[in-house]
């Protein structure tokens, strides 16, 4: 027969066993949760857009025979996702040029937002006008896994500055004078005065920012401009941030 002794015990056992049982199963919860935790901050790391800045080289086509200009251009690309994870697209990308002085790294002209070679010009085209209210579009680009260029400069022939390409100002025909309808001129609207890199070599800085991208994405150049044709520069990838 069962005492009163025994039976305390044996209910006290039960009762530390039920605890022990549920603390072990509260704490392998909580080591799971925190692993599903670590491993999903781990796939988003890994999904998240990776951008880096390439070398790129223009050179002048069949098309560009007869035409007194030239642009210039450079190119990023989103990195080949892994074998195990998918890789985001870099959703809504817009990119900010800086022209600066080699050595005091000051700027040689405002700062420029790009346009984007695979987005439409900021004209109307049932006219061909200028339409300022189509540039924000054409200054944003999701960056999925092709390469994709901006327009930073633009140079005519016999002239020896560069001009940075502002879309704001590069693409109105009614600023004049300008380069486009007006070569020769002593001086052009003091918009695109203001543009105007007249030095032998400067630093391009790059910078993209996307909605998903985390810390924006900074590629600085060596740009070099050699004479006055129009194919006489040279811009040299010098640093990926």
């Amino acid at each position: 027969m069962w005492n009163m002794t025994d039976i305390i015990g044996n209910v006290g056992k039960c009762l530390v066993m039920y605890f022990l049982n549920e603390f072990v199963i509260s704490t392998l919860a909580l080591i799971l949760a925190v692993i599903s935790i670590v491993l999903l901050i781990i796939v988003e790391y890994v999904r998240r857009p990776s951008l880096e800045f390439l070398q790129h080289k223009d050179e002048p086509g069949p098309e560009d025979e007869g035409r007194r200009s030239m642009w210039y251009h450079l190119k990023v690309r989103n990195k080949e996702p892994s074998k195990i994870f998918n890789r985001d697209a870099a959703l809504r990308c817009r990119v900010r040029v800086d022209f600066l002085d080699k050595n005091t790294k000051k700027p040689l002209v405002p700062q420029i937002t790009a346009h984007w070679v695979n987005k439409s010009e900021p004209r109307d085209y049932s006219t061909g006008r200028f339409d300022p209210s189509k540039i924000p579009e054409c200054q944003i680009i999701d960056v999925g896994f092709r390469d994709e260029m901006f327009d930073i400069l633009i140079k005519f022939e016999g002239e020896k500055s560069c001009f940075a390409a502002d879309p704001w100002v590069v693409y109105d025909p009614l600023l004049r004078p300008n380069p486009w309808l007006d070569p020769g001129s002593s001086s052009y609207h003091q918009k695109w005065e203001k543009l105007r890199i007249d030095v032998d070599e400067c630093v391009v800085r790059a910078e993209i920012e996307a909605i998903n991208l985390g810390r924006r994405k900074v590629g600085e150049y060596i740009l070099k401009n050699n004479g006055i044709r129009k194919e006489d520069v040279e811009i040299i990838l010098s640093k990926n941030v």
